[in-house]
């Protein structure tokens, strides 16, 4: 008799990178960009205009609002502020540009809301992008962190405090009787206000969230208040640091 013997055969399996096309790539983007603006960028923001309207309870009532988060260990300070501002806030901010550079406004033909909030959406990251690089530019890094200020003393009639660690002495000095400024940081306030609101509403019919006509409506309601709360609030802790005098200014 003969024998066959039974050979085995290999087989190797390869897999090839899954590669996105352009339009897959374009939609992966603006599904990031869409929610970055939610998480972490709209947090943040809501964040920062409730912790700066404790201005308006004065020194005492801001600093205690925000002095956990200068007294954080630097380290930890600069990376949870690179993670979860500095970068989010890059990537959004950048292919936001690209969005609307490529958008198509079309308001002079059809003039319903629909379409003045999308070219309003698209304007008002124009100048957040260049609003929020001054901002950050001079309060970060050329601000509060790195003013010399005069020794401590007490003003006996308002009780303030000047001190090169008062932030809220630091913010006072740069905005009071500044009405320029002011008028610089009050468009800052209303665009962040309604590119917020109006984000937040295109963010849950973007994601599914708000299907249908009245859940749209509802959802218009619920943010375009949230927007207005946020306005009221940026707009008071403005107008405050204008027109309260600055005791120490010689």
């Amino acid at each position: 008799m003969l024998g066959f013997g039974r050979q085995r055969a290999t087989v190797v399996v390869t897999t090839a990178p899954i590669r996105m096309n352009n339009d897959q790539r374009h939609f992966f983007y603006r599904k990031l960009h869409s929610l970055l603006g939610v998480l972490p960028l709209g947090g943040f923001i809501a964040e920062h205009f409730v912790s700066n309207a404790f201005i308006l309870g004065g020194q005492k009532s801001y600093e205690s609002a925000v002095g956990w988060l200068l007294n954080m260990p630097k380290p930890l300070l600069w990376t949870l502020e690179i993670l979860t501002i500095a970068a989010p806030l890059l990537f959004h901010g950048v292919y936001g540009l690209i969005i609307a550079r490529q958008a198509k406004n079309n308001t002079g033909n059809y003039s319903y809301a629909r379409n003045r909030n999308f070219m309003l959406q698209r304007l008002t990251s124009f100048y957040l992008l260049v609003f929020i690089i001054y901002h950050v530019w001079s309060t970060r890094f050329t601000g509060h962190f790195t003013t010399n200020y005069t020794p401590d003393r007490i003003d006996q009639a308002t009780g303030l405090i000047q001190s090169q660690q008062s932030i809220y002495y630091f913010m006072l000095e740069k905005l009071s009787g500044n009405w320029a400024l002011g008028a610089v940081y009050f468009l800052g306030v209303a665009s962040a206000a309604f590119h917020f609101g109006n984000g937040m509403w295109t963010f849950c019919i973007a994601w599914g969230i708000t299907v249908g006509k009245k859940a749209q409506d509802n959802a218009r309601v619920v943010f375009s208040g949230i927007g207005l709360a946020l306005f009221a609030l940026g707009t008071a802790t403005v107008w405050h640091l204008v027109s309260t005098p600055n005791p120490f200014k010689v």
